[in-house]
Parts: C-alpha cells; sequence; structure tokens
C-alpha cells in the first residue's frame, strides 16, 4: 500500500489584483480633498452671512428691538399686505428683509414676510 500524497495548491491572484484601488488613485484624492475644502469654505461663508446680517438686530437693547420689530410687522401688515402700489415695492421688500431678521418672527411673522419676498421685483 502506497502511502497519500500531499498535493499543494497554490492560489494565485486574479488579473483583478493588479488593478489599483480606485479610490486610492491621485485623481480621486485630489477630488476629494477639494471637494471636502470646497464644502467648509461654503459652510464658512454661510455662517459669516448669517452672523453679520443678524447681529445689528440682535445686538440692539430690548426695548428698542421690540418697538422696532412692531414697528416693521405693523408696516407690512398696513401698508405692504393689502395691494402695493409700484412705489412702494422697494420699501416693503427692504421691511420683509428687516423683519426676518428678528428671533421673535414667529409662523405668522414668516408667512408674511415670504409673501412680500414672493413679490417679483423689476
Amino acid at each position: 500500500m502506497s502511502s497519500p500524497k500531499a498535493r499543494l495548491f497554490v492560489v494565485t491572484a486574479g488579473p483583478e489584483a493588479d488593478d489599483p484601488d480606485p479610490v486610492d488613485t491621485p485623481s480621486m484624492k485630489k477630488l476629494a480633498t477639494f471637494g471636502g475644502v470646497l464644502l467648509l469654505l461654503l459652510a464658512g461663508a454661510y455662517l459669516w452671512s448669517f452672523f453679520a446680517i443678524h447681529s445689528p438686530v440682535r445686538d440692539l437693547p430690548e426695548t428698542q428691538r421690540r418697538v422696532l420689530f412692531e414697528r416693521t410687522q405693523a408696516n407690512l401688515r398696513e401698508v405692504c399686505a393689502p395691494k402695493v402700489a409700484e412705489s412702494l415695492h422697494t420699501f416693503c421688500r427692504q421691511q420683509a428683509e428687516l423683519l426676518s431678521q428678528f428671533q421673535e418672527c414667529g409662523s405668522d411673522c414668516q408667512r408674511l414676510v415670504a409673501t412680500q419676498l414672493s413679490h417679483p421685483t423689476r
């Protein structure tokens, strides 16, 4: 009786193992880096513009802010909410933009603002 022979099979990687990983290619790394930097720049620009626009209203003393808010909201309701004369479109748009900067501007106020800002400009 003969002894069993051990057989050794060598498994080699196929041709796809020689292909570089597409994520590791230099162009993909550059694209991912560029995308990340662009995203950070856009987020920074948004935050800067948000705080630059909103800080003057937030910095007002409470009493002055409340009076300005109420007067601006009254302007939109009384002057701008009805059919607006052509000569008042710019004024009403500015009032709506100002009103939108107040933290006090709730859902009704936001609807009033949206109504004015949705009117087409010349």
